[in-house]
């Protein structure tokens, strides 16, 4: 009779593609997070119907967006913490647009936490190499430096590079973080690197990158599982920090 034929009365290879209604997988409840390792995929091996675990397909060596937080009024810092610091990749990226300041002549400055954010390491063991110069300044051929040692935070500007709180006056990174977790377990310091592009309300343009290490001794192993971006004077009063995730 209707609806009531069993699975005992059907054909081996009756159900075709034919049959299948058009929503068989739209119709089913979404998954709203990335696949476990452990999920599965039906696919095709040259006809022949297999199934395939996620972690056979994820890929690895690409960065994947993990978080992104928005800055539309003074705000004192942007931290991101072991949500999205965590095992499933080992460096990580945070691309920063659009960033202007409250105060006037002010750096964007940057900590590590080894405790989730509960505190982050003001300690006098951030030391950087950068190198910077601006569009409209002669003397600035080649570029000069910001060498400094045993700081409070790394300081993400090259030399002369101070972000203005003018009207157009705005700023762009890209911050690299390598193996914070210490997952490698290679006893190296946590290291960074950046490059900047700083706008003058004239229209100039500075640029600058550099590099850092975190040199506090014992802290070779140390698993640093929190970050926190600000401003060494005043706040940041708008810019979109968005965090990416390097798999291995």
């Amino acid at each position: 009779s209707d609806n009531s034929i069993s699975t005992a009365k059907l054909v081996a290879n009756s159900v075709t593609a034919a049959k299948f209604n058009a929503d068989v997988i739209s119709g089913q409840t979404a998954l709203a997070e990335a696949p476990a390792d452990t999920d599965e995929f039906l696919v095709s091996d040259g006809g022949v119907i297999k199934r395939i675990d996620y972690s056979l397909i994820k890929g690895g060596g690409s960065f994947e967006k993990l978080a992104t937080t928005t800055i539309s009024s003074s705000t004192a810092s942007v931290e991101f913490n072991n949500t999205y610091l965590t095992s499933a990749h080992r460096d990580y990226r945070v691309i920063i647009t659009g960033l202007e300041s409250t105060a006037d002549d002010g750096q964007l400055v940057f900590r590590f936490s080894d405790d989730n954010g509960s505190s982050f390491d003001s300690s006098s063991n951030y030391n950087q190499n950068a190198f910077g110069g601006r569009s409209n300044n002669a003397s600035t051929g080649s570029p000069s430096g910001r060498n400094i040692q045993d700081n409070s935070r790394f300081q993400l500007t090259g030399a002369n590079e101070n972000i203005g709180n003018g009207t157009g006056e705005s700023c762009f990174w890209h911050l690299d973080i390598f193996d914070p977790l210490n997952q490698n377990s290679d006893n190296s310091f946590a290291t960074v690197m950046w490059q900047c592009c700083i706008l003058d309300a004239d229209g100039k343009v500075g640029a600058g990158v550099g590099a850092g290490v975190f040199d506090k001794s014992g802290s070779e192993d140390t698993a640093f599982n929190a970050i926190k971006l600000f401003m060494n004077s005043g706040n940041i009063d708008k810019g979109s920090f968005t965090l990416y995730g390097r798999k291995i």
